[in-house]
């Protein structure tokens, strides 16, 4: 593993991919101004449902999750094609930042493919099909 993914804000959770400490960053909500959001509190990942079972007991007993907030959509977590995310003591809700689509890598290059070579210049039939 390159070791820049073992060194903060990654943290490791076997299993799970893309684990990092969100801690440290300032909000950018107004009534938060000047706040900075709280070090090992708020962690973000890539797709969970790989973890095993030495991946839960870091989750759970080393970085203290306690509720796991899914923003995927179902066409995303259906791709996935694994049993829906279970750790008992954690809760899991599933918040979808789009109800269609997905938003992977390949999906987002499928969204940008039917745009014109020049940036300015956006193909809007495009762009509504994809956004």
């Amino acid at each position: 593993m390159d070791p820049k993914l073992t060194e903060p804000p990654f943290v490791q959770a076997e299993g799970v991919i893309n684990l990092r400490d969100a801690g440290g960053q300032r909000s950018n909500l107004p009534s938060y101004a000047n706040h900075i959001v709280k070090l090992r509190y708020l962690y973000r990942a890539g797709e969970p449902s790989r973890v095993t079972p030495k991946g839960i007991v870091q989750l759970k007993d080393e970085l203290g999750v306690r509720k796991i907030f899914d923003l995927r959509s179902d066409v995303e977590v259906k791709g996935y094609k694994a049993d829906p995310l279970i750790i008992e003591g954690v809760g899991f809700v599933q918040v979808p930042v789009s109800s269609v689509g997905a938003y992977d890598p390949i999906s987002l290059a499928m969204r940008v493919k039917g745009f014109k070579d020049d940036p300015l210049v956006v193909d809007t039939l495009s762009f509504r099909l994809h956004y």
